[in-house]
């Protein structure tokens, strides 16, 4: 059994805090805008184009008929990993989304101005371990941004080749590891997104769609593909459902794992002791409530980094909403 989360409170979003989000973003257009390109799901105006009376009356409706609960916390033991970033390196954490961008943004909360126009990519990121083991499998970057990093599995999304972030993220762990796994398992460990902004950059952003695949190493397999799953008979009608909140273990052989020219596997042993200290900061927020959490965590994440990139990998302020799996 892992640690539980600490701090971590599930409630439905209430009419305060959809109008706390509404003055935040002042404006209907910038409510709207905001939502759609940070916000995950994009606001539905079921009385057609126009219809919304107000911001904060069409953010209670939504918030008010939600189907899904949420809880916004940035709250984890960071004593559970040694080589976790200092606080101060990780910025002001935002317990609404509301408060995140009236903070990244001052001029859309104190003089109405409307969200910049931001130019997008897409990317995916998997998160690869063996549970039952507590271990991690992280590669370390050869080339290309964050050199010398290490990180999990993932890359621009190419939408000519991709028809879900889903494909994309089977792709590039297979390319990047050489593990092959079944689409349905790669839907069901769907984690949430996390969109990056940068105050060096302010019309920039990245958006990466983040999912967790869970392993069991064995040797004893048969080839299936170009990977090695265990039994050729086994059942296999758990594969792609979570079972009690927990993804079910694909088996495979380790030796198929393999890098490539860009990236580097590594299994480490104890992901308590994961090299955060060589990672990028958002890893020393969200990577840490992902291992240390007893079942499947599904959700949202905000982060805006200080200038410097790499040099400095430091973030400003950041906020995470979770989700509960239904």
């Amino acid at each position: 059994m892992f640690p539980p989360i600490p701090c971590c409170t599930t409630e439905i979003w209430s009419p305060r805090t959809a109008r706390s989000i509404a003055k935040a973003l002042s404006s209907q257009r910038a409510c709207i805008r905001g939502f759609a390109q940070y916000g995950g799901d994009t606001l539905k105006n079921s009385r057609g184009a126009g219809g919304f009376s107000t911001p904060k009356d069409s953010l209670t409706r939504r918030c008010g008929s939600a189907k899904r609960a949420l809880s916004f916390t940035s709250t984890t033991d960071a004593s559970l990993f040694t080589n976790a970033l200092p606080k101060p390196r990780l910025g002001v954490s935002h317990e609404t989304l509301g408060s995140y961008l009236a903070s990244v943004y001052p001029d859309v909360a104190q003089k109405g101005a409307p969200l910049p126009s931001m130019e997008s990519k897409e990317y995916t990121l998997v998160v690869v371990t063996e549970s039952r083991f507590r271990r991690i499998l992280l590669g370390r970057k050869l080339r290309g941004f964050g050199m010398g990093f290490f990180n999990s599995f993932g890359g621009h999304l190419d939408h000519a080749i991709d028809p879900t972030p889903s494909h994309g993220a089977v792709r590039e762990l297979a390319e990047e590891t050489n593990i092959n796994i079944p689409l349905s398992v790669m839907k069901e460990g769907a984690v949430g997104t996390l969109r990056f902004t940068f105050e060096d950059d302010k019309e920039k952003q990245m958006i990466v769609n983040l999912f967790r695949v869970d392993l069991e190493c064995v040797s004893d397999s048969v080839s299936i593909g170009n990977s090695k799953n265990v039994g050729a008979n086994r059942d296999c009608s758990s594969i792609g459902r979570t079972i009690g909140g927990k993804l079910p273990a694909l088996k495979i052989d380790p030796c198929v794992i393999s890098g490539c020219d860009e990236i580097e596997p590594q299994w480490f042993d104890n992901w308590n002791d994961i090299p955060l200290h060589n990672m990028f900061a958002d890893d020393s927020i969200w990577l840490t409530r992902i291992l240390s959490a007893d079942h499947h965590l599904r959700f949202d994440g905000w982060f805006h980094f200080l200038p410097g990139g790499t040099n400095t990998n430091c973030i400003m302020h950041h906020h995470i909403g979770f989700r509960l799996i239904r």
